[in-house]
């Protein structure tokens, strides 16, 4: 299997585990698409879980959302 087909397999299990941190579909697919184009631009790097890297959009995403409610 070529190192795209193993990042693009993990991508039903990001969207549901997005989905169920976020509550929002759209939120989820959002997150789950930035972490999805970043691997992808990286492939060369190496063969890689995508979990952590979810974890860590999600968090950068909460923060940003958690500021912009502040300003408000």
């Amino acid at each position: 299997m070529t190192p795209i087909a193993r990042l693009l397999r993990q991508g039903v299990g990001l969207r549901y585990a997005a989905t169920q941190n976020t509550k929002d579909v759209n939120e989820a697919y959002f997150v789950v698409h930035e972490v999805m184009t970043d691997a992808f631009a990286r492939t060369g790097d190496r063969d890689r879980d995508l979990g952590s890297s979810l974890a860590c959009a999600l968090v950068r995403r909460s923060r940003k959302l958690a500021n912009a409610a502040a300003i408000v």
